[in-house]
């Protein structure tokens, strides 16, 4: 009984430190260039990144995602008649390329990941927090802030990057924090990803942070690596197994399109995607 009183609560003790919630003060934005298929490097993405940011908790997000996810809160609470408009909307919307949202518990030197794989959306803690840096004795401006140097090693990549102590805002881009001030600039040794401070800005009011939505499972990072995996197999299997074997539609030319012909398009655009910020 004992043994099973106490599982439990370690159980609910990982639950509990698997929320991270709070309010920011500040809106950070950041360009972001990145070559995702490193078989074509001439294709270079470029996105603008949002670092929701306060003094124990934040949040990182494309403003690609940001604003779906918004379109999605607002279409939840709204009559099912109304979706069709929304809909159009978010099919509008420029697509983020950069599938990850991450919340950082600043307070407690923890760092969640929230990446949505095909009708899924996973969220597992990052165990390589805190980062070890290095500091160097070089220096520059950018903008109007004096930066240092400082380096570290994360995901398979070797970064550089430049903060300030000018803004008392220990935090960065993506999972990177822990330097004592903010990330101007960020940037891995090969530069597949490049991060540049855009904006800053105190908000007027507070932006809630959450990392529960009800809509997340919560696994290992090892388990999201798995099921990634298997879905870089078969990226189509959310969806093509509801197509029957028959299938066939017009595209916009007039060409007939097979279930073969999306499958096969599916598994050459998960292939082109070849180059994460993580080598996994």
């Amino acid at each position: 009984m004992r043994k099973t009183l106490l599982i439990l609560l370690l159980f609910s003790s990982y639950l509990i430190h698997a929320q991270v919630k709070g309010e920011a003060e500040y809106l950070i934005r950041y360009e972001v260039d990145f070559v995702l298929d490193s078989t074509n490097r001439e294709e270079v993405n470029h996105e603008v990144h949002r670092l929701y940011t306060g003094s124990t908790t934040s949040n990182y997000i494309s403003e690609g995602m940001f604003y779906r996810d918004s379109i999605m809160q607002v279409m939840r609470n709204q009559p099912r008649g109304n979706w069709r408009a929304m809909r159009g909307a978010m099919e509008n919307m420029p697509r983020s390329e950069f599938n990850a949202s991450v919340f950082k518990d600043l307070k407690n030197s923890e760092v969640w990941v929230q990446h949505n794989l095909a009708q899924d959306r996973f969220l597992y803690q990052e165990k390589a927090v805190p980062m070890q840096w290095e500091f160097t004795d070089e220096s520059k401006m950018i903008e109007q802030y004096m930066a240092l140097k400082a380096t570290t090693s994360f995901g398979g990549r070797d970064y550089e990057a430049w903060f300030t102590l000018e803004v008392p805002i220990l935090d960065g881009p993506y999972v990177f924090n822990g330097l004592p001030g903010l990330i101007l600039e960020l940037y891995d040794t090969e530069k597949d990803y490049h991060f540049n401070l855009a904006s800053m800005q105190p908000l007027k009011e507070s932006y809630p942070i959450d990392s529960e939505d009800g809509n997340t499972k919560q696994v290992s990072k090892d388990e999201f690596i798995k099921s990634y995996k298997n879905y870089k197999e078969n990226p189509s299997a959310s969806f093509s197994r509801y197509l029957p074997s028959n299938f066939e539609m017009k595209d916009e030319t007039g060409k007939t399109i097979t279930r073969r012909d999306i499958e096969r398009q599916a598994k050459e655009a998960a292939d082109k995607r070849n180059n994460l910020i993580e080598l996994w």
